[in-house]
């Protein structure tokens, strides 16, 4: 992945440092950004790099609430800095001007004052990088102005040293009539789609220049790659080769995940008996090393290998300490996971008074976590099973729920 994270900090980087160009266009589909996100972190944690960067990720779901946003983001800001700042000693920055403030002036006016506001408190030897990276587009007209008012204005002296990169969308793009006859404007389309990084990945794969473990890394996310196209001996070959080299060179946790990936693999093929094996065998190296993430997810797949054999006994073993384990680790999620599972094996016993109890406690969990979708399903599990036991005025009170839930 390394050489991902560098081919992509130094597209961004060149562009940040040049003197030709002021806007880049970032062809990336949202599914694509994490990596591109990933290597923005990179740069502004960088101590060696000392332009200011300020991305604004939210939705564009028009012109006003994305200024809105983006200036609120720029007050927050603008606050930790001076605490920072009081805490030392020195001076507070110059307070955000009155009119950025006032939500029913000219959005785009708005955002250029900003940027000016940005410009005038740091140092002219430092660059200042603004980044619209909204994940969903909703007036895309209204994104363009906004995107081409900015480009005008980044001619102007007052913002000189600013730079702007601009998510764009790579199958329906909307900004890409501003590089059209504009030298000052740069298009860069990262190719992460999964064909194009899976060609990448192969290329380097048997680059015998790189490193043994960028290798291992890469034969990891091929393997995953492999499973997505159903090209399952592959992916079975890339994991028995993996877990040779870590085997060999020592690396317990990975040893463990990729014991892991195998009784995935067999798993997806309907494989439950030789997913089981691999799965305790991933678990014996996660106790060893005293993971308890780890041992947690693992204990999951395995619970869901022993119900697939319909190995009940078993498989309630293991789905009680997968839900230990995540409340002692603070992971609700997986404990809700779990909690259902054990409320379905409870039922296939017979004990219904235990599946309710299992599966209202994850019911609860769902609402405290605003988990919406998990709350409903464990309400109409709840639901049959309250018809099931005669309770009804705990029916009632599920059914209302459920209807709240619905309407919203």
């Amino acid at each position: 992945m390394r050489f991902l994270f560098e081919e992509i900090r130094r597209a961004l980087s060149s562009f940040i440092a040049g003197s030709h160009h002021v806007l880049m266009l970032l062809a990336c589909e949202p599914e694509h950004s994490p990596l591109v996100l990933k290597t923005i972190d990179s740069l502004e944690e960088d101590p060696n790099v000392s332009d200011i960067i300020l991305v604004f990720g939210h939705a564009f779901e028009n012109v006003f609430s994305y200024v809105d946003k983006a200036i609120e983001s720029l007050r927050e800001q603008s606050e930790q800095l001076n605490a920072e700042l009081a805490k030392r000693g020195d001076p507070a920055l110059p307070a955000l001007p009155a009119e950025l403030r006032d939500s029913l002036s000219s959005p785009m006016q708005r955002m250029i004052r900003a940027m000016e506001y940005v410009r005038s408190v740091v140092p002219g030897g430092r660059r200042v990088v603004w980044i619209f990276h909204p994940f969903q587009i909703q007036h895309s007209d209204s994104y363009l102005q906004l995107t081409a008012f900015v480009r005008r204005s980044l001619d102007e002296k007052a913002l000189r040293g600013t730079r702007v990169i601009a998510r764009d969308s790579v199958a329906s793009p909307v900004l890409a009539s501003l590089a059209k006859d504009d030298r000052k404007v740069r298009v860069y389309k990262p190719d992460l789609d999964p064909e194009a990084l899976e060609k990448k990945l192969n290329a380097q794969a048997s680059n015998p220049g790189l490193p043994a473990e960028e290798q291992a890394q890469i034969h990891m996310m091929l393997a995953g790659m492999d499973v997505a196209n159903k090209q399952f001996d592959r992916a079975l070959a890339r994991n028995q080769e993996l877990l040779g080299y870590f085997f060999h060179s020592g690396q317990n946790h990975n040893q463990s995940i990729v014991l892991n990936n195998i009784g995935d693999l067999h798993y997806i093929q309907g494989k439950f008996a030789e997913a089981q094996g691999w799965y305790e065998k991933a678990i014996g190296v996660a106790v060893e090393l005293k993971s308890l993430p780890l041992v947690l997810y693992q204990s999951l797949n395995l619970g869901h290998a022993l119900l697939m054999q319909r190995q009940f006994d078993e498989a309630l073993v293991y789905y009680a300490a997968a839900e230990k384990l995540a409340h002692a680790s603070n992971v609700p999620v997986y404990e809700i996971q779990s909690l259902e599972q054990i409320g379905r094996l409870k039922q296939e016993a017979g004990q219904t008074n235990e599946a309710a109890q299992a599966w209202e406690k994850a019911a609860e969990l769902s609402k405290k976590l605003e988990y919406e979708a998990g709350q409903q399903a464990m309400l109409e599990r709840l639901r049959g099973l309250y018809k099931q036991m005669g309770q009804n005025d705990k029916l009632k009170v599920c059914e209302k729920t459920l209807s709240e839930l619905a309407s919203r």
